[in-house]
């Protein structure tokens, strides 16, 4: 019954000739029906009053609109709310599975977040607590223990916050700020906001990460420490030979065991998810170098006891002559010393008193240039004070310039004088920062949090009394020579001590130069075939062992991560550092630094650029008279110098597979190679003294003389014709070409290198200007011809009156011709065309004579 009268209603509705109130009135009746048939007679009632009304056709379809769109909207509202029921269910279900939400009564995440969703109108308000439940379900795991094992939890129990205090320096006792943030995010969960959680989680989760890399890398450094004390200890250990056999090999015994646990360690630091699991091995480090380290200084002093027994006043004093003498004759075989620097390395083992000191002098005299250059480069180090530059110039001076090797005897390819300038060059790094925060702290003096009445006077002591010590240290004359890990030490403390004072102060930040500068010039030793041009590398990169280069390039990779991680604590927005952290991130710096010099300094090539340059002098050589007139026997020793040369290259670059015969498994033994090849060409090419054979010098043609006599009477005469009537008379072309050819005349007359047929030729041409400047007589009878060509002029196209002026000139061009040493004379030495030339003139001279 329900149904029908539901049916009846919207039948009633859909009536577009009822009226509202007529609607209103058959629903009413409608739903107080009793059974079927009273509503079909209601129906019936409904249609019939519909009949009487008097609708317009325009008002029904109107009303038809309306209630379609009535009844879609109907639809959708329904459909909506369906869709709302649905999303809502299915928004419930999925707040059972976030299992990191609070389900604490009314008070929990869960049924805060399932009231919202009651609540909800829409289905995208619906989508939104949803995504906002997520966002605090992520927070809340974030903030659980150990979820971001690198930010401290404020929690001074914590093996974690206290692991992360040794390794970074955060303080256990207080809360990292990004998980503040992260917790007031999600403090008020109706008010919470989606964007404002995911912000914070993504910056607790950032710093997680850059805390990460800062602890993996400071732990790394502790046993990196380690490592360079154990690698000192080690070298005292096999460079005093005084020591003995038993005391050595104890020695030995507890280095390895300290090595085996840096190399656990290692792995630890590698593998650790956590800061304590950073830390697990370290102390075991700590006992076995310790032990390591006690054991070496025992043989040593040992050792010095006995030292007596090993000058030359002992039983073998016959074997340390004969050890100075072989190291002498060392000396000697050294390229590249002068004769004065091998004296004076001569003499230092002549006063030498112990044994094995003769070697350690050949070894100094074999880098000599390297002692030299290192010297210099301290030189470069503007931030050391005089006393921390003589302590690296005397170990570099003093060094046995042994190189360093590592458990198995395995040469590492740095030695004392690489290490002196890796910790010249972190120290001068650590001197350059430690001036900036002086800067600062001299700033900090002339504000209020120093001057203040309310100021500490404890803290205010402690602050001078650092600033005073800094500023000792920093003193060029005065400064102590104090290394980098002391510096930086200093550093640290002087910023607690203005932090003391000043909450705020600034600090001078990470020092990244020295870090920057040298992968800026690390970059250039590979050799880079994508850029253009293509860039070769450096031949020390390109001749190195391919172990050496993998070094490099791991140093550089590593060195380039630790630039980029410091660089970014620099960017807007980076959390503030403490001083302990600061510190830390700095020595991540420095370690990078150090080994990226100690990887460069390692690598075992050499510089190959002389020898390179010499090989590019082959074409120049090759076509010099030196080169093509000397002997067969000196260009093939030149050609086969040239050849090895080439070839050596090929092999210390790879292009060619090096021999064994070829010894080039060392750096000293591709450096004697390369000596000796360079050697060979140059005395090759200096042994060539070709000469170019001296050719006989022909017997030079005497030059004729040049007649220009006729010529220049043609020019005197210039001056008259300018003033004669023929040329006022003439037209103005024929007055240019005589101005043009008497230009010309002149012009020859005046050139000393004229020949004689130009010289005719420009008196001929002279005189034809002239000559057409008169006006054209009346055609005259041809003459009849007369031997000789009586009647005709020099001028063929002239008339027969001949010009006695140009007769007088041919008259004596012939006379001069005929004179001795001139052409028309016949001479032998001088038979050429001029004197056919000379006598013809002469013959047409006579013949004009003879006609006029």
């Amino acid at each position: 019954l329900e149904k029908l009268k539901k049916q009846a209603e919207e039948i009633i509705n859909r009536n577009p000739k009822l009226t509202e109130d007529q609607k209103t009135d058959y629903i009413n009746q409608i739903k107080n029906a009793k059974n079927k048939e009273e509503i079909q007679n209601i129906l019936k009632k409904a249609n019939e009053q519909a009949g009487k009304n008097n609708v317009n056709p325009g008002d029904i379809k109107k009303k038809e609109k309306e209630e379609k769109e009535k009844r879609e909207k109907e639809k959708r509202e329904k459909e909506q709310q369906n869709k709302l029921a649905e999303d809502k269910t299915k928004a419930k279900e999925a707040l059972k599975n976030l299992t990191n939400l609070t389900t604490d009564g009314d008070s929990g995440d869960k049924k805060k977040l399932s009231d919202e969703i009651d609540n909800a109108q829409t289905p995208e308000e619906v989508k939104n607590i949803i995504e906002k439940a997520k966002a605090i379900n992520d927070a809340r795991g974030a903030l659980k223990e150990g979820a971001l094992p690198f930010l401290s939890h404020g929690k001074s129990d914590s093996n974690d916050d206290k692991a992360l205090k040794e390794l970074i320096g955060a303080d256990p006792a207080k809360k990292d700020n990004t998980l503040t943030d992260l917790e007031n995010a999600i403090k008020d969960i109706s008010s919470a906001q989606t964007a404002t959680i995911r912000a914070a989680l993504d910056a607790a989760t950032r710093q997680n990460g850059i805390n990460e890399q800062a602890a993996r890398q400071a732990a790394n450094a502790k046993i990196a420490e380690f490592e360079n004390k154990l690698e000192a200890a080690e070298k005292v250990l096999k460079d005093n030979t005084t020591i003995k056999d038993a005391d050595k090999n104890a020695a030995t015994s507890a280095i390895n065991a300290a090595k085996d646990a840096i190399t656990t360690a290692k792995a630890q630091v590698a593998s650790a998810t956590t800061p304590s699991g950073m830390l697990t091995q370290l102390s075991d480090v700590k006992t076995k170098f310790k032990d390591a380290d006690g054991k070496v200084n025992d043989a040593v002093n040992n050792a010095q006891k006995e030292n007596k027994q090993q000058n030359t006043n002992d039983p073998d004093a016959k074997a340390f002559e004969k050890e100075k003498n072989d190291a002498k004759g060392e000396i000697d075989k050294i390229p590249g010393l002068s004769k004065e620097e091998k004296d004076k390395y001569k003499e230092q083992i002549d006063q030498s008193t112990h044994k094995g000191d003769p070697e350690a002098i050949v070894n100094q005299a074999k880098k000599h240039k390297k002692i030299k250059d290192a010297l210099k480069k301290l030189d470069e180090f503007t931030h050391l004070n005089n006393a921390q530059k003589e302590a690296f110039k005397r170990i570099i001076e003093d060094t046995d310039a042994y190189n360093h090797t590592d458990a198995d005897g395995k040469d590492l390819g740095i030695d004392d004088i690489d290490v002196a300038l890796a910790n010249a060059a972190n120290t001068d790094n650590a001197m350059a920062r430690l001036e900036e925060l002086k800067k600062n702290a001299e700033a900090l003096k002339g504000t209020e949090k120093y001057t203040g009445t309310n100021v500490d006077p404890t803290k205010k002591a402690a602050f001078d009394k650092v600033l005073q010590s800094v500023v000792d240290l920093l003193n060029k004359e005065k400064g102590d020579a104090k290394g980098a890990p002391e510096v930086n030490d200093l550093y640290t403390d002087l910023l607690n001590k203005m932090r003391d004072l000043d909450s705020n102060a600034q600090s001078a930040g990470l020092k990244t130069d020295a870090l920057a500068d040298e992968i800026k010039s690390d970059k250039t030793y590979k050799p880079d075939t994508t850029s253009t041009p293509a860039k070769p590398g450096n031949s020390v990169y390109n001749t190195s062992s391919q172990a050496k280069k993998d070094a490099f390039d791991a140093a550089l990779t590593a060195a380039e991560q630790a630039l980029k991680t410091a660089e970014d604590t620099k960017k807007p927005g980076a959390k503030k550092m403490s001083a302990e952290e600061e510190a830390t991130a700095q020595k991540a710096v420095d370690a990078a630094l150090d080994k990226l010099i100690k990887a460069r300094l390692a690598l075992d090539g050499v510089d190959t650029t002389d020898l390179q340059k010499e090989i590019d002098k082959e074409s120049a050589t090759t076509s010099s008279d030196a080169y093509k007139y000397d002997s067969q026997e000196k260009q093939n020793n030149y050609n086969t110098a040239l050849q090895e040369a080439k070839d050596l290259i090929d092999k210390l670059t790879g292009k060619k597979q090096a021999g064994t015969d070829d010894h080039l498994d060392t750096k000293e033994n591709k450096q004697k190679a390369l000596d000796e090849a360079l050697a060979k060409l140059k005395a090759a090419e200096e042994a060539l003294d070709g000469t170019k054979p001296v050719e006989p010098t022909p017997t030079p043609t005497p030059t004729p003389s040049v007649d220009k006599s006729h010529l220049q009477q043609g020019i005197d005469n210039g001056s008259d014709v300018h003033n004669s009537d023929e040329y006022n008379n003439a037209p103005s072309d024929k007055k240019q070409a005589y101005d043009h050819a008497l230009d010309h005349a002149n012009e020859v007359n005046n050139d000393p290198n004229a020949t004689q047929d130009q010289v005719n030729q420009a008196a001929e041409d002279l005189k034809k200007a002239e000559n057409d400047l008169k006006p054209t007589p009346s055609p005259l009878p041809t003459p009849s011809p007369v031997p000789g060509g009586a009647g005709f002029g020099v001028n063929d196209n002239a008339p027969t009156t001949v010009d006695k002026g140009e007769l007088n000139i041919q008259i004596d061009s012939a006379e001069a011709d005929s004179q001795p040493g001139n052409a028309g004379a016949g001479n032998n030495n001088a038979g050429n065309n001029n004197a056919g030339n000379a006598n013809a003139n002469a013959a047409n001279a006579n013949n004009n004579a003879a006609n006029a």
